[in-house]
């Protein structure tokens, strides 16, 4: 028994003089036992290994902007049409053709795709999974399905918004369920994950979840755009909130935007670490009642138009003065375009872009 005891005492002694450094080690080095993990979360390269690499999954003209084991962004202001490209995406796979410059293909075994809506009604979801199928030229009969059905899982979490671990665990359930044949998840949108975008911890938590899916799976996540403040800078293209943190760790980012008075939307590749960053115009048709390609350009006549249209504003307020303030442009161009006050605050920063006016001073502009 004392043996024992003393054997212990030792190793004991033993650890406490491992643990003081010496001035050789200068503080910078722990003789702490390294722990590798056994569970192939760690990557350790070394010369001459050869590493499969993923086949893309999916292509906007030509160049791939999806690949398992990748997530890709798509962001948006409220009304471009983000929900529709989603659609746009899982009829290009389910039909096997090319929509809106967008191919799809799923490889090792992963033959179906999900799409985790968050936002629509029950009716409006509905109707988003019947437009999938209308894109291919499915007719809508509940005896006929398509021979491919099984391979699209479109489900609506808006009734869970505010309970983010149980739509976590109804998509992982669905995985498993599914035996680990889904190739392609799309979360539509992302922000919904986090009881607050505003919150780091709460966008890291998504991140964290997100790195759970092997490296088989394709992520494609939805993302709303910072809209702005009135009366101030428009909050460009960045995604909402911490959005931005996930934007770092996607491979590829497109972006959606619409012209409001011509109603012509441009889908913008902003992100490919390796390929080039193409556009496209797209137009929502009335007849077919979903969005199309288009040749036609937004903001080519239109935008001459109300560039003439603001110039006119600003010749008249300047018209015998040299100086303005903000108050003074706010008051013509309520009068002239016939708007309220908070679209008036939208239109000062438009001048300001288009070289009609120039800020001298703290609410002093004068004429370009």
């Amino acid at each position: 028994m004392k043996d024992k005891i003393s054997k212990k005492t030792d190793t004991k002694q033993i650890i406490s003089q491992k643990s003081i450094p010496t001035k050789n080690q200068q503080d910078i080095f722990d003789e702490s036992p390294i722990i590798i993990p056994d569970d192939n979360l760690l990557i350790v390269n070394s010369w001459g290994r050869a590493v499969p690499q993923p086949k893309p999954t999916i292509i906007f003209k030509k160049e791939v902007y999806g690949k398992a084991g990748a997530w890709t962004l798509i962001k948006a202001k409220t009304g471009a049409g983000k929900t529709s490209f989603i659609e746009v995406i899982a009829s290009a796979y389910l039909g096997q053709l090319e929509i809106m410059g967008i191919t799809c293909q799923m490889y090792d075994g992963k033959t179906k795709i999900m799409i985790v809506d968050t936002e629509q009604t029950e009716s409006e979801s509905q109707d988003s999974y019947d437009r999938i199928w209308k894109r291919i030229g499915c007719k809508k009969d509940k005896d006929n399905p398509p021979d491919n059905v099984n391979k699209l899982i479109h489900i609506g979490l808006k009734r869970f918004a505010n309970d983010t671990n149980r739509m976590f665990n109804i998509i992982e359930q669905t995985i498993k369920e599914n035996n680990n044949s889904i190739g392609l998840i799309i979360l539509d949108v992302g922000s919904d994950f986090c009881p607050e975008v505003n919150n780091e911890g709460d966008v890291n938590k998504l991140i964290k979840w997100l790195c759970k899916f092997n490296e088989k799976v394709t992520i494609v996540i939805t993302w709303h755009i910072n809209e702005g403040v009135d009366g101030q800078k428009s909050g460009g293209d960045t995604a909402r909130g911490h959005g931005k943190s996930l934007e770092r760790k996607c491979s590829y980012t497109l972006q959606l935007s619409m012209d409001d008075e011509t109603g012509i939307g441009t889908i913008t590749a902003k992100k490919n670490r390796k390929g080039e960053k193409p556009k496209l115009n797209y137009i929502y048709d009335k007849e077919l009642q979903y969005f199309v390609e288009t040749d036609q350009t937004p903001n080519v006549k239109s935008d001459a138009k109300e560039i003439a249209q603001l110039k006119e504003i600003a010749q008249e307020v300047f018209a015998e003065k040299a100086q303005a303030t903000y108050g003074d442009l706010l008051g013509v161009i309520e009068k002239n375009k016939g708007v309220k006050e908070k679209r008036a605050k939208q239109i000062i920063p438009i001048m300001l872009s288009k070289a009609i006016i120039n800020k001298v001073a703290k609410n002093v502009y004068e004429l370009v």
